[in-house]
């Protein structure tokens, strides 16, 4: 089965919050969701409408993780300056293309502007695999012919009668 996949696309953000240098804010962001690595976007030069069109990816987390998408100001000397961010929980993801209107953060208590995501979360398949499940291999007696999907009947089983194989699994019938 797959392990489940986030894939975060950042598309732009805009009207972000005047910072005081000339020129404007250098912003860039950086992803947060688990415990995985935390990853970063390139930085745009100059701008409140910065866009990044970028699609990151992370390993399924679970459904009441959070993914953090944290927007900053790039300083070259000095700090990077938060410029708000937006935070929801995996389950949310629905594949989606929306504009989010950026929170406060301990640094930027009254943040402007928004940010576009597209946010889809493809959860892990909980199926069993077929090594999960125990006794999959073929009756005693049967030879080895034909493949085919089977069910059948075992003495040992007592009143239940038919037993199933586990998914898919495969058993030769005698011919």
């Amino acid at each position: 089965g797959s392990a489940g996949l986030l894939t975060v696309r950042l598309i732009q953000a805009r009207n972000l919050k005047k910072t005081d240098m000339v020129g404007g804010a250098d912003p860039f962001v950086i992803l947060k969701c688990g415990e995985a690595p935390e990853q970063k976007s390139k930085i745009v030069k100059r701008s409140r409408n910065p866009r990044w069109d970028t699609t990151f990816e992370f390993p399924y987390p679970g459904s009441f993780v959070t993914l953090d998408v944290h927007i900053f100001d790039w300083d070259r000397l000095g700090k990077n300056e938060s410029m708000g961010h937006v935070a929801f929980p995996v389950a949310d993801m629905d594949g989606a293309l929306r504009w989010y209107p950026l929170t406060p953060t301990a640094d930027c208590p009254a943040p402007e502007g928004e940010i576009q995501l597209e946010c889809t979360a493809e959860f892990p398949d909980l199926r069993p695999s077929q090594t999960d499940v125990t006794d999959t291999g073929p009756l005693p007696g049967a030879k080895f012919g034909d493949m085919a999907w089977t069910t059948q009947f075992r003495p040992d089983v007592g009143d239940s009668g038919l037993v199933a194989l586990g998914h898919g699994a495969l058993c030769r019938i005698a011919d």
